[in-house]
């Protein structure tokens, strides 16, 4: 990859972008934004996306956490790039480790089918589906039917784990847009917040209600509102996922298993769906049970870090000590991936 400049606008903390222009520059080495900021790729903890929005989790110089957000046009494109780069650092740095104590031949990743970045699925067991860190996508990269018939590899573009209240469901990135006229002060406020709808419902219908006395206002908000309660879903493979969702918002944990495991005996394969379930079984405090679910998720897709999380935290509450030691082993911070032993509650 040769060195390629982009322009792009700052972003404050308030969601509005800078008046002027900056230029930036990526290589295979680091992400230079402006003419003071130089970010080694191996440094970006996370990146989010959207098509004009970019935002980089990096480390400041006390080795904290910080979200730098650009608005460029090539956001996508840009944030596909930095995956490629950065799993491409990690994966050489893991098999360099290796080789140095003579298990280069341990060494195993895939590429996701989605970005094209490197995943490293080393001392993980092979699975029918892989989750990609870098573009939180789950992918299924082989499947059998019982006739023995092998499918394509399927992305589940566009599902994956919302911010808030963390389930598996179809996020997306919800526009606020506030317009006030008060007297002699005329004015707007728009930020940009990334949840699933049910949580974006409350969000969106607020925003709509304080938009009633500004006409101006009313249709971005009633939009929004309208993208929350009418969602897209992919009706081949998650029809219904929506209203599972929603009745576990609710509290009606039951229906929204009932609704989970429909969509289970269209797809069997689906570490997504039966993530969503082990939450509602451990919000039941059907722990053991919730640790079937788990596991089986992990037998769909070994490298799916949110449930090997949950499941070391349901060994440790059911003091299941030699499966937390294996697991924690198989997750280990050293040559077998990052640390997730500060993760566990």
């Amino acid at each position: 990859m040769t060195s390629r400049s982009f322009k792009f606008y700052w972003i404050d903390d308030e969601g509005t972008p800078s008046l002027i222009p900056s230029k930036g520059w990526i290589d295979l080495h680091t992400i230079t934004l402006a003419t003071d900021i130089q970010i080694p790729i191996p440094w970006i903890l996370r990146t989010r996306a959207s098509k004009t929005v970019l935002s980089i989790c990096t480390v400041n110089e006390e080795a904290k956490p910080v979200w730098l957000t650009i608005k460029t046009s090539g956001a996508l494109h840009l944030n596909a790039a930095l995956g490629r780069l950065r799993s491409a650092v990690w994966a050489e740095e893991h098999l360099k480790r290796l080789e140095e104590r003579g298990l280069g031949d341990l060494f195993h990743h895939v590429t996701c089918p989605n970005c094209q970045s490197i995943i490293d699925l080393t001392g993980k067991p092979e699975t029918p589906q892989v989750s990609c860190q870098f573009c939180n996508t789950i992918s299924t990269i082989t499947t059998h039917s019982d006739n023995g018939d092998e499918f394509e590899p399927q992305v589940d573009r566009n599902y994956c784990l919302c911010d808030k209240c963390g389930k598996y469901s179809n996020p997306k990135e919800l526009g606020l847009f506030n317009f006030y006229f008060l007297v002699v002060v005329i004015g707007y406020r728009y930020r940009k917040i990334w949840m699933c709808p049910c949580c974006a419902r409350e969000d969106a219908l607020f925003n709509f209600l304080a938009n009633l006395p500004f006409l101006l206002g009313i249709p971005p908000s009633l939009r929004e509102l309208c993208r929350c309660y009418f969602p897209h879903e992919d009706i081949k493979l998650f029809k219904g996922l929506d209203r599972a969702n929603r009745r576990a918002w609710k509290g009606d944990l039951d229906g929204a298993i009932a609704g989970y495991q429909k969509i289970l005996f269209r797809r069997p394969i689906s570490a997504g769906i039966r993530y969503n379930i082990g939450l509602a079984l451990r919000t039941q405090e059907r722990i053991a049970d919730a640790v079937q679910m788990y596991e089986s998720v992990l037998e769909d897709c070994s490298n799916f870090r949110p449930a090997a999380v949950a499941l070391m935290t349901c060994y440790h509450e059911l003091n299941e000590s030699k499966k937390l030691a294996a697991l924690k082993a198989q997750w280990s911070g050293g040559d077998d991936g990052p640390a997730i032993d500060s993760e566990v509650n």
